[in-house]
């Protein structure tokens, strides 16, 4: 679909506001995904290989 097409079907004003509404979901993602979930991933993990009996 080309740009002529797509704005026939979008408004041009809500064109932007449409691209526009996920730009902080990178600053948000990124440090979750990079630094928090491998961290909760190590920390269970530690906290298993650890326990004395594994059932």
């Amino acid at each position: 679909m080309n740009e002529l097409q797509f704005s026939t079907i979008v408004p041009h004003e809500k064109m932007s506001f449409l691209f526009m509404t996920a730009a902080y979901l990178p600053s948000i993602l990124v440090p979750l995904v990079g630094l928090v979930f491998p961290a909760i991933a190590m920390a269970s993990l530690f906290l298993y290989i650890e326990k004395q009996e594994i059932v």
